[in-house]
């Protein structure tokens, strides 16, 4: 999970260094990401994808930009 928390950093890092310039003004873009790991090999995709939406919403909760761990 450690891996994907970088990349997943990595991203938010480079989506939220671009703008989008208009000649009004400037657009920023931010992103939220929640990751969740299967610990168990009965995990299943319908509770990988739980887990991963609440921790998606942690990142928004928290203010938004962010990344969390499911």
């Amino acid at each position: 999970m450690e891996e994907s928390s970088i990349k997943a950093e990595q991203l938010r890092a480079i989506i939220e260094s671009h703008s989008n310039p208009s000649e009004l003004e400037i657009v920023m873009i931010t992103v939220s990401i929640g990751i969740a790991a299967k610990k168990d090999p009965a995990d299943t995709f319908a509770f990988l994808y739980k887990q991963a939406d609440a921790a998606l919403y942690n990142s928004k909760q928290a203010g938004r930009n962010s990344i969390s761990l499911g």
